[in-house]
C-alpha cells in the first residue's frame, strides 16, 4: 500500500507492534495505538521497499505485478469508454492517491499511450497525489521524466489525501479514472477505508459518470480472506459489493454511503512464486500468508 495519511498525533518511536501485528495466517491486525503512518518521519526508501518508523512496511516491490494489473484494469476501464468521457469533459483524466515506490503510476503511464497518441498528452492527465515529503520528491522526479517521454501530463498534489479531495471537490475537479491505494489511518478504518473514500461524504463526487473507480486493501483483505474460508466470491458479495452498491455503513460514529457504483465487479490476480519468493525475502507482514494465493482486482464503473 501507499502511505497518504495525515501525521501521527503522537511520537515517532512507536514499536512496529503498535502499528499492526502478522497473524498467523499471514493477515494483519490493526494495532489500537495505530494513527497512520505519517508525513515522512524516519522513512526508509529503496528501489524495493518503502518503509516508516524503523521497520513499518508501506510498500514493497514484491507487490509489482498486483500493482501493474490494478493499473491496467484502471486503464481498460477508461479507455472503453473514452469517447463518452471526451465528449463530456474535453479531456481523460485520472486520479492516483499515493505514489509510493511509483509501481502503479509508471504503469498506468504506458497504458495511457493509446490514448495519448490519439488525443495528444495535453488531453490525457493523471494526477497523483502524495502526502509523504522523500515520496513527494520522487514524484516530481518522475513528472519530469514523463513529460520528456511525451507521455500523459502528470499532476503531483503534495498532502494528505482527505485535503486534497476537499480542494478538488471546491474546484469542481472531476475525474474519469481513481485508483485509491492508501493505508487506513486508524484501526476502525481497516476494512472501509476505501470505501469511506468512495463515499458521497468524501470523494464520491470527483468521480465522473461512466467512469472507472480501481482500489486495494490488502491489509483489509487478508483478515477477510482468513474469516470467509478463503473463499473470494464470498469476500465480494459480504464485504464489499453491498456497499459498493448503496449499503449504509458507519465508523466512528459518522455514517457512509456510496451512489452509482452498482456495476462493479472484481477478478482475481495470482500471486506467482515468484512473487512469494520476494514476499518472503522481504519479509512482508501485512500479506504474507500461504493463504495469500490471490489478490482482489475490484473495477467499478459508475453510472
Amino acid at each position: 500500500p501507499n502511505q497518504n495519511n495525515p501525521p501521527l498525533n503522537k511520537t515517532t518511536t512507536m514499536t512496529q507492534t503498535e502499528f499492526y501485528q502478522a497473524q498467523e495466517n499471514g493477515s494483519v491486525d490493526i494495532g489500537n495505538s495505530y494513527g497512520g503512518t505519517g508525513v515522512g518521519e524516519n522513512t526508509t526508501l529503496t528501489r524495493d521497499l518503502f518503509h516508516q518508523h524503523g521497520d513499518i512496511q508501506v510498500m514493497q516491490s514484491w507487490e509489482t505485478p498486483y500493482m501493474h494489473q490494478l493499473a491496467v484494469a484502471l486503464v481498460a476501464g477508461v479507455a472503453k469508454n473514452a469517447a463518452v468521457l471526451m465528449e463530456a469533459h474535453g479531456k481523460i483524466t485520472l486520479l492516483e492517491i499515493g505514489f509510493g515506490l511509483g509501481l502503479s503510476a509508471t504503469k498506468m503511464q504506458e497504458e495511457l499511450q493509446e490514448l495519448v497518441k490519439e488525443h495528444g498528452r495535453e488531453k490525457v492527465e493523471h494526477h497523483i497525489i502524495e502526502l509523504n515529503e522523500e515520496v513527494f520528491k520522487k514524484l516530481l522526479e518522475f513528472q519530469a521524466q514523463e513529460e520528456k517521454l511525451g507521455r500523459a501530463t502528470v499532476v503531483p498534489h503534495q498532502g494528505s489525501w482527505q485535503d486534497v479531495v476537499e480542494d478538488l471537490k471546491k474546484a469542481n475537479t472531476t475525474y474519469s479514472g481513481i485508483l485509491y491505494d492508501p493505508f487506513p489511518t486508524c484501526k476502525e478504518e481497516q476494512h472501509f477505508h476505501q470505501l469511506m473514500f468512495i463515499s458521497d461524504q468524501s470523494a464520491g463526487a470527483l468521480l465522473q459518470k461512466n467512469g472507472t473507480f480501481v482500489y486495494w486493501n490488502l491489509t483489509s483483505l487478508g483478515v477477510l480472506l482468513a474469516e470467509n474460508n478463503a473463499d473470494w466470491k464470498q469476500v465480494w458479495e459480504v464485504a464489499q459489493k453491498p456497499y459498493l452498491g448503496g449499503r449504509e455503513f458507519e465508523v466512528l460514529g459518522k455514517k457512509y454511503t456510496i451512489a452509482g457504483l452498482t456495476n462493479s465487479e472484481y477478478s482475481l490476480f495470482e500471486v506467482t512464486e515468484d512473487m512469494k519468493a520476494k514476499r518472503a525475502e522481504q519479509k512482508c507482514n501485512y500479506y504474507g500468508g500461504d493463504i495469500h494465493n490471490h489478490a482482489l482486482v475490484p473495477v467499478c464503473v459508475r453510472k
